[in-house]
């Protein structure tokens, strides 16, 4: 339990946030599932249930009412569109980073805007019709207590650093309360844990044409190793946005894919696991990491 001023915090056993209060009164309670993802909030406005996919995105939330429901559509980690429970469609603007700046309707009226500021506090325009709680990749605005849920933890817009420590130690950065290495204009972190770079190459947006994104995941593992194996990375580029996806998004991404494959036939893996960077937003590349032990085949 942690108090700031007229707010208390409380945390579970797993260091999650479960419950804020303000002067004795609760703004908000949370429920997480077994990968830490919060799934439950309810507040003085009621109950929301949230939903995710297989990459970890925010895939619905349901605030009580099937008419207030709402999808969204991502492509890799850019939320491209959302509809709800009344069948209408909106469309995200989103900037280099991935961070909503605009959502439109189907007409393309401008129904949600907002300025931001470099740490991501949003000033939303007045103007807007539309409630969109979506803000740097992977956080969501809790309108209760103006914090963002960032998956592993919390953070704080108005000073730029998270509630907690990171849990992954050093291995997220040298100072492990920070924002994306304090830099969040080249730097985001969708899952509250480590930095990734905003990839750039060959004229399209979102690709890194050295892999440095997968580079920097790849970097963050390897720096918790604990035994020695031998380690290779298998990429591919599945598509997933149909004609958006064009051939030459995916050969050149094919190609970034390649030269990491290549690159990182390296040691110093302690497990087997997967990840996947978004190129251009719209495709995302999916690699496995596979290790062999020496004495005991493969792990």
């Amino acid at each position: 339990m942690i108090a700031a001023g007229a707010r208390t915090l409380i945390y579970n056993q797993d260091n999650r946030l479960s419950r804020v209060l303000e002067n004795g009164e609760v703004l908000g309670e949370y429920v997480y599932n077994a990968f830490g993802q919060r799934v439950k909030k309810t507040t003085a406005a009621g109950v929301t249930v949230f939903l995710y996919d297989f990459d970890g995105n925010l895939a619905a939330e349901n605030p009580g009412s099937p008419a207030l429901a709402v999808e969204y559509l991502y492509f890799g980690r850019n939320c491209l569109a959302r509809t709800d429970g009344g069948g209408n469609v909106y469309f995200y603007y989103n900037d280099g980073l991935g961070t909503p700046k605009m959502v439109v309707d189907e007409n393309n009226v401008v129904v949600w805007a907002a300025d931001h500021e470099p740490f991501g506090k949003a000033e939303v325009n007045v103007n807007s019709t539309l409630t969109n709680n979506l803000r740097f990749p992977g956080q969501y605005y809790d309108q209760e207590t103006g914090m963002h849920y960032n998956w592993h933890r919390y953070y704080d817009p108005d000073t730029g650093r998270y509630l907690t420590p990171d849990p992954i130690g050093l291995a997220g950065g040298i100072n492990r309360f920070v924002y994306a290495d304090n830099d969040p204009i080249n730097k985001s972190d969708p899952e509250g844990l480590y930095p990734l770079p905003i990839p750039f190459g060959k004229g399209i947006p979102g690709l890194d044409r050295e892999g440095r994104a997968f580079e920097s995941v790849v970097t963050r593992i390897i720096t918790m190793t604990f035994k020695y194996m031998d380690c290779v990375i298998e990429c591919s580029v599945p598509v997933v946005a149909g004609e958006a996806a064009t051939q030459q998004m995916q050969k050149a991404a094919m190609k970034a894919a390649k030269k990491a494959e290549k690159k990182w036939a390296i040691k110093g893996i302690p497990v087997v696991g997967g990840f996947s960077t978004a190129v251009s937003g719209y495709q995302t590349i999916k690699c496995f990491v596979k290790c062999y032990d020496p004495e005991k085949g493969c792990d």
